[in-house]
């Protein structure tokens, strides 16, 4: 799916502030320090930390038009499986508002590859609660 991503002239990495796209940290993620690279905002939902990363602020690792991390395991889980998200009751959603290339990951092969992505990390349900409650 790479190819259909470097195709499209949205780049949602560039213009995060005009898409949907502002990743949240997974606690695996949190646990290991990875948020502490990006520039990043902190909130308290209902007892639970959600850092996302500033969409006011560039993205460190975004030049001349493409990711340096691409594909690396410091790339944000959030940036590796858009346009899809996990729903709060263990769903895959596909970001059609804002992804121009949506309909070429709404597959069921796509949707099982992020799954199984997921799957290792999946936090609880109150987690992806006040994942959404920042949308």
């Amino acid at each position: 799916m790479e190819n259909v991503c470097l195709k499209c002239t949205r780049r949602c990495c560039h213009i995060m502030h005009d898409v949907g796209i502002e990743p949240r940290f997974f606690p695996h993620e949190v646990q290991r320090g990875l948020h502490l690279k990006f520039p990043f905002k902190r909130y308290v939902i209902n007892g639970v930390e959600i850092y996302v990363i500033d969409p006011d602020v560039p993205c460190p690792y975004f030049k001349d038009e493409k990711c340096m991390l691409y594909g690396s395991e410091d790339m944000p889980l959030d940036c590796k499986i858009y346009p899809a998200a996990p729903t709060p009751d263990g769903d895959i959603i596909i970001d059609y508002e804002f992804c121009p290339m949506a309909k070429y990951f709404d597959t069921p092969e796509y949707k099982c590859k992020v799954y199984e992505l997921l799957k290792p990390y999946m936090p609880c349900r109150e987690w992806l609660e006040a994942y959404w409650r920042l949308k």
